[in-house]
């Protein structure tokens, strides 16, 4: 069986086209989730963690503690949200450098 090279090409040119749409935007999709979620003013405990790594929990336990961001928790329903300048500024707070780097 002799397949023309001819049309083997046009069949993956045809295939790219129809798949890379998909892919491409499968692949974006995190990356635009985590701009998205940087543009924020107040994030939610699931956003914190999302983008900062800091468990929902973690933040919770910090929270009942006093030991966490400061938060605006909504009287009414109980969300709570997070300013993110203030998830910044406690992080940067808390950043310790090891031995070898000093």
């Amino acid at each position: 069986m002799n397949i023309d090279t001819e049309l083997l090409a046009q069949m993956v040119r045809d295939e790219l086209r129809a798949v890379l749409p998909e892919v491409l935007r499968d692949a974006a999709a995190p990356i635009l989730e985590m701009e998205m979620l940087r543009k924020k003013k107040y994030l939610r405990p699931d956003e914190v963690e999302k983008l900062y790594g800091l468990k929902a929990t973690t933040l919770s336990n910090k929270r009942v503690l006093g030991l966490g961001p400061r938060y605006i928790q909504d009287k009414d329903r109980g969300s709570i949200l997070y300013p993110q300048k203030d998830v910044e500024a406690w992080m940067q707070a808390r950043k310790r450098r090891t031995y070898d780097q000093q």
